[in-house]
């Protein structure tokens, strides 16, 4: 029982402090300007101690990116395609978000899609799985018959050095027989280099 009234003298403390910070700045902008940390031990006593504040705007070495390809043809007889994306002089790429969408005919499957970084001259390919997410009702004039669509998404964290084709991006599918097409989409954001 002593115990439990120990505690409840604490809570009731942390309560207190916490209505008199609000009572002393009610409106502080809504901004972390700080934390406070209570410690507890034998009778009950209050310590608050301030952090620096942490600032959440963007900064201005970072720029938003976003890419998105135009439709590339898989054309009849191919069994990957590929292209290749330049990262401007004196900036790193952070790819935070991979998606694409690809269209091949009936009973066709798409293998896998794929980016590769170049980071300190050494790339790397990183893999995405494609899931079959529907298919056309009728024939489709270019692939000769119905089409299945191929979706991938994902989560991500990519780097890639600055450079001519430092990132390249690929789709493979099973068979080469007619056509199909292939669509990426990348999203994150480009660091100022020293």
């Amino acid at each position: 029982m002593k115990r439990f009234i120990g505690y409840g003298l604490g809570a009731g403390a942390c309560l207190l402090v916490s209505g008199l910070l609000v009572l002393q700045n009610p409106h502080s902008g809504h901004a972390a300007s700080g934390s406070a940390t209570v410690a507890l031990s034998g009778t009950p006593s209050v310590s608050i101690t301030n952090s620096p504040t942490i600032s959440l705007a963007p900064s201005v070495r970072i720029q938003p990116f976003q890419f998105s390809s135009e439709s590339i043809d898989i054309d009849d007889g191919q069994l990957e395609v590929s292209e290749t994306l330049d990262v401007p002089a004196g900036k790193e790429l952070v790819i935070e978000y991979f998606s694409a969408e690809a269209d091949l005919p009936s009973s066709q499957k798409l293998l896998e899609l794929t980016v590769g970084t170049t980071v300190g001259g050494n790339t790397v390919t990183h893999s995405f799985i494609p899931t079959l997410t529907g298919f056309t009702g009728g024939p489709v004039p270019m692939f000769g018959s119905t089409i299945d669509i191929f979706v991938a998404s994902s989560v991500t964290r990519l780097y890639s050095d600055s450079g001519a084709g430092s990132v390249r991006l690929g789709a493979s599918r099973n068979a080469a027989s007619l056509g199909g097409d292939v669509t990426f989409h990348l999203s994150g954001f480009l660091v100022n280099v020293q």
